[in-house]
């Protein structure tokens, strides 16, 4: 049976506010959600699932031993999931790809699928990275896949052109909004993922490879509105344009 791998984030949701402090990121409120990318993966591997035959394992590295994105990909369909635990905040997408990589490469993957990037630091990296250190076939932007024997036929869309791509498996891609509509997961099926099983492994690393400095962007000041006729207010602003803001 084809076995796939979802690539999982949490990332905060896009009406969180936050600031910095001392240079560490604050968060002022909101809440930790599974990466919306990252659900048109999970979807598309339940599909296949539910088309061909597949068993599908979630998997997700965080260093708070967060499972609540598994368990949700569980409730959408999932097989089973792994937690990848850190000892600390790891940023670099080099750096979780070595984790991931020296985790799951024993599971022998026949297809890994995740989301085109993360609406948190938009890196689009990570999955490619790992795709390089397992050696696996890969394509990004995949708008549509097909599985024929031991292959995967895929379709992208870039900004002016669409490419289609015929590979071998083990393979890796990534999706793209547009792919499929993400089921929302039934009440029964949320109450089974709860009581499914969850394997969790814990990794020491070396530090990370990528050093965030956070600061607030400075508040810009309100719009000023000239009073006055033409003349007057043309002379004003060629002032303000000259002693404020030093443009001519």
């Amino acid at each position: 049976m084809l076995k796939i791998g979802v690539l999982i984030k949490s990332v905060l949701d896009t009406e969180a506010r936050v600031s910095s402090e001392n240079g560490s990121l604050k968060v002022i409120s909101g809440k930790l959600i599974c990466n919306p990318f990252d659900e048109f993966a999970i979807e598309e591997a339940v599909r296949i699932k539910e088309k061909i035959g597949a068993n599908v394992t979630a998997i997700s590295l965080n260093s708070n031993g967060r499972e609540d994105e598994l368990r949700y990909a569980m409730a959408m369909g999932a097989d089973t999931s792994i937690l990848i635990k850190t000892d600390k905040d790891i940023i670099s997408p080099l750096k979780k790809a070595k984790i991931i990589g020296q985790v799951i490469k024993d599971q022998k993957f026949d297809l890994i699928i995740s989301g085109r990037e993360a609406i948190d630091d938009n890196f689009s990296a990570t999955s490619l990275i790992l795709s390089e250190i397992l050696g696996y076939n890969h394509v990004s932007e995949v708008i549509e896949e097909k599985i024929e024997g031991n292959k995967i036929i895929v379709k992208r869309i870039l900004e002016e052109a669409e490419e289609t791509y015929e590979m071998q498996l083990p393979a890796l891609i990534t999706v793209r909004k547009g792919i499929n509509n993400p089921r929302y997961p039934t009440l029964p099926n949320v109450m089974k993922s709860k009581r499914m099983p969850l394997n969790r492994v814990e990794v020491k690393s070396d530090g990370d490879d990528i050093l965030v400095h956070y600061e607030d962007k400075p508040q810009k000041s309100g719009a000023k509105i000239l009073d006055g006729k033409y003349d007057e207010i043309a002379d004003k602003l060629i002032s303000i344009m000259k002693n404020e803001f030093h443009v001519i």
